[in-house]
């Protein structure tokens, strides 16, 4: 049972501006109801959540006041202007404050999900009243049996979105906890930069994110479906799943498509959950139906909107009108597409058309998303057949820390017919996801998901599939057709798939090879990343950077993925330095203006690695690497992999193939290159020349070559000097060469 023991009202600390605020166009198409969310907070020691401070309804009611001090909006009241629009009044008539509490334990509420037990804990709005006299902002703290704790909140629709709630929760919880704030937690609070063109341009586009959806077969409107009772469900995802899902979703629908990097977690997410709605509703094959997407604009806008803007940069897109059929009988990446084009279109100059539309329309209570209210008629309803979806995963409510530690769950509470909101749980690993749906449909979960998940296993890659992998890379670049870490053809990721031979995975698909293409060039990307530091030393055994813990925090708030090589280096390095080197910026092309020449010893040096790491054969691949290719072997290389005849026997030929060019005896053109740099070595004993590269070695060495070939241009010669002697962008010309060109070279020398 819960007990409301207090009620009060707090109020800004200090005086806040009072004035009028302008509400943008993104604001006014907000419903006016309030968004509710829920903070648990397990109790370890009776009263001490879990951290180092007791909780104290008196230190939370302070730093509230506080808080309302930056976010003065949240002290102010609405009130209704003409077309329809609302303003925002600085009145510092404050925030609605409950203290109650419940005797029950936390355990009890059982998974968390928005039952009546959890909407008890969030503060009701009697919207009956004048507008003006709705708090925007109403907090409700309940303590529970076992010593628990949590936080209710409700804040206007109107006020804030999704990350202005979460940017004023985390500054409230920082200053429970006593810290002080920095500069960029100020929020930025004029919403005159959404404000439209002066005169109000035309529309440039069709939007039609603002025609009615369709509506059930056979009915003329959705008064029906409005009136339906509904019931929420909460559908946990694993990583895993999710995973399977997006590469389920990622997997070419047609063989001429072109797709650039696989779906994002919401795109495969939210198409999934359209296929299952559809399904759960059991309609005609024929039905209509589309998904309504709010995408936050902050970073699409151009420029973007101020850091810490607090407001609603929200605005909605929908996906073209699809049939049931089409989306139960066709592969998910048929949905995931519909998705991906709706959220593509939300480029800056879609944007401010839209928001122009808006501005132009007399009433705007046509376009307010206000179909979730029970009787509300003047919004289009977006419930069955069609769907509303919500992303909050990126959101950083798991940061709400009020001296108790971090909440064990957050919950949206949601009363949305037909809504969907996608948000991420504590510790990342699972997704949780809420549906609203009515109560005589089947569980749209009790096949769908289940069997889809099961046929989409995460797969595990061993070090030696890894191996063959790169093994195939490599093959692909000597044959240019996987240039700058990606394929010049989207199909090669399948026809690498086809060639790949891993008893565990018979079935690997071209979209699970992209995956860890993708994954092994960002380890490489991090891992150069620590390659280009200064100052730092560098461990010979972990083949790492010698640095302690305070600058790895430092460096990896720059690049997260570094923390993997705090022990360890990056195994394979010098291969993939030769497959994604030159699609990174901080990759060997930044760094050949820089570098200079190797010396004779480093040249001899380098020379007996790759002999030794090979068994004595190379290829033009490997003297890359070992001329100056950018690995650095000094000073910490890690191991690359083993290419040797003890070396993992089992794969496909196509595999063995790689390996067995890889092992080849060298060429009549490897040992006309052995010839250059030996020429060019001993010209740089006997002369004592720092490099090659200065211009009088340089032509020196050019004017040799060219006496043993006449036929070739001097600026070939060039390239090969330069190639041979370290020099980065003259190795990756001479690389892009002609091979009849090169073919040259070997018929002079046989």
């Amino acid at each position: 049972m819960l007990t409301i023991k207090s009620a009060s009202t707090v109020f800004p600390s200090e005086p806040t501006p009072s004035t009028i605020l302008w509400l943008s166009e993104s604001d006014q198409l907000m419903q006016w109801t309030h968004a509710p969310l829920v903070f648990f907070y397990k109790s370890n020691n009776d009263i001490n959540y879990g951290g180092s401070m007791p909780f104290s309804m008196e230190t939370m009611k302070k730093s509230l006041s506080r808080a309302l001090v930056h976010y003065y909006p949240l002290a102010g009241r609405l009130r209704w202007i003409k077309g329809g629009r609302l303003e925002l009044v600085y009145n510092a008539r404050g925030a609605h404050f409950l203290e109650a509490y419940s005797d029950a334990k936390l355990e009890e509420l059982g998974d968390f999900a928005p039952t009546e037990a959890v909407q008890d804990l969030v503060p009701k709005i009697d919207y009956t009243t004048p507008v003006e006299n709705w708090p925007l902002l109403l907090v409700q703290l309940t303590r529970f049996r076992c010593g628990g704790v949590c936080v209710g909140t409700a804040i206007s629709h109107t006020v804030a979105d999704g990350r202005g709630n979460a940017s004023f929760i985390n500054l409230w919880a920082k200053l429970a906890r006593g810290d002080g704030l920095r500069d960029d937690e100020i929020p930025f609070h004029d919403r005159t930069v959404l404000r439209s063109h002066k005169p109000l341009r035309p529309p440039r586009f069709d939007h039609i994110e603002f025609t009615k959806p369709p509506l059930i077969i056979g009915c003329s409107d959705a008064k029906a479906e409005q009136r339906k009772e509904t019931t929420v469900t909460l559908l946990r995802l694993t990583k895993e799943q999710i995973e399977g899902l997006v590469e389920e979703a990622s997997e070419f629908p047609y063989r001429n498509m072109l797709m650039k990097r696989p779906h994002t977690r919401y795109e495969a997410i939210a198409s999934h959950m359209w296929r299952c709605a559809c399904k759960a509703r059991s309609g005609n094959d024929h039905q209509p139906t589309r998904v309504r997407i709010g995408v936050e604009v902050r970073n699409r806008l151009r420029p973007p909107l101020p850091r810490g803007y607090f407001g609603n940069a929200i605005l909605g897109t929908v996906t073209s009108t699809c049939l049931y059929g089409d989306l139960l009988s066709k592969p998910l990446c048929y949905a995931a597409a519909k998705i991906k084009e709706a959220t593509g279109r939300m480029t800056d100059e879609y944007i401010r058309s839209a928001l122009d539309f808006i501005r132009s329309q007399e009433d705007v209570s046509p376009l307010r998303n206000n179909f979730h209210i029970r009787g509300y008629s003047e919004a289009p309803f977006l419930g069955n057949p069609n769907l509303a979806i919500g992303s909050w995963i990126n959101l950083q409510f798991y940061a709400a820390d009020f001296g108790w530690g971090k909440p064990t769950y957050v919950v949206l509470e949601i009363f949305n017919l037909g809504d969907l909101n996608i948000m991420a749980k504590k510790d990342w690993r699972q997704k949780r996801r809420l549906l609203r749906s009515g109560k005589s449909l089947s569980d749209p979960f009790s096949t769908s998901s289940s069997v889809r998940m099961s046929q989409n296993p995460r797969m595990v890659w061993h070090l030696e599939d890894v191996q063959n992998l790169i093994y195939l890379l490599i093959d692909e670049y000597n044959v240019r057709t996987f240039v700058d870490g990606k394929p010049k053809d989207p199909k090669l990721w399948q026809q690498i798939a086809q060639k790949l031979d891993i008893p565990d995975y018979p079935g690997i698909s071209g979209v699970q090879v992209m995956g860890k293409v993708n994954s092994l060039k960002q380890d490489y990307k991090a891992f150069q990343f620590l390659k280009d530091q200064t100052g730092v030393g560098w461990d010979e055994e972990k083949d790492t950077v010698d640095a302690d813990d305070g600058w790895w925090d430092l460096k990896s708030q720059a690049n997260p993925n570094i923390t993997k090589f705090k022990n360890k280096g990056l195994a394979n390095y010098p291969e993939l330095h030769l497959l994604f080197a030159y699609s990174t910026a901080s990759g060997a092309l930044r760094q050949s203006s820089v570098q200079r020449a190797p010396t004779p010893e480093e040249c001899a040096r380098r020379e007996r690695a790759v002999r030794d790491r090979h068994g004595g054969f190379h290829n033009v691949d490997e003297e890359h690497i070992a001329s100056g290719g950018g690995v650095n072997l000094s000073c910490g290389g890690v191991q690359s992999m083993d290419t040797s005849s003890s070396s993992r026997k089992r794969g496909s030929a196509s595999v063995m193939g790689a390996r067995q060019r890889r092992k080849a005896k060298p060429t009549s053109e490897e040992l006309y290159y052995d010839e250059v740099r030996n020429f060019i070595i001993g010209r740089r004993d006997r002369d004592g020349a720092g490099s090659s590269g200065h211009s009088g070695g340089m032509k020196e060495c050019i004017a040799a070559l060219q006496s043993l070939n006449p036929r070739l241009p001097i600026e070939q010669f060039t390239v090969v000097v330069r190639y041979l002697t370290g020099n980065r962008d003259a190795q990756e010309a001479f690389l892009a060469m002609d091979d009849d060109i090169k073919g040259d070279w070997a018929r002079y020398v046989k």
